[in-house]
């Protein structure tokens, strides 16, 4: 039996311009999460929120919490129990930036949300690319992920 996990989708963009079919429910979210244990192991699914925002509210959160003054594509969050245990997670996406780059990444609108679905859910399990070497992991998990969802 797999277990999955509660997705929930909010929406807090002032702009709400409209998203690709399908990637504004937690149904075609929850189908990405299944392909997650082909190349996340163990792989133990916990409640996510995938948030979309603005570029402002963004580049605010960028800034609280990683010192970085600029807008960016994507933030995860990992919440833990007190015994350290992943117990939820938090994806924040902004839109407006993953429709401008998915030109300079070649990728479909729907392939653009799911890849930065993955490359957030990655930053939850505890991936990193600081390092080149952590850098080539990761990007293969997320080529690995990609393949394995049929986006």
């Amino acid at each position: 039996m797999r277990r999955t996990a509660q997705i929930t989708i909010v929406d807090q963009r002032s702009d709400a311009q409209s998203l690709p079919a399908a990637t504004g429910s937690a149904s075609w979210y929850q189908s990405l999460l299944h392909s997650a244990g082909t190349c996340m192991n163990p792989f133990h699914p916990v409640p996510l929120s995938i948030v979309y925002v603005d570029p402002e509210q963004i580049r605010d959160l960028n800034k609280r919490y990683r010192g970085i003054s600029r807008a960016t594509d994507v933030l995860s969050f990992a919440y833990t129990g007190e015994q350290g245990t992943l117990e939820e997670g938090e994806i924040i996406i902004c839109p407006s930036r993953a429709l401008r780059q998915r030109h300079r990444f070649k990728t479909t609108r729907h392939q653009e949300f799911a890849r930065l679905f993955f490359h957030g859910l990655l930053h939850i399990y505890g991936h990193d690319h600081v390092t080149s070497a952590q850098r080539r992991a990761m990007r293969s998990l997320e080529v690995c992920l990609m393949k394995a969802s049929s986006i």
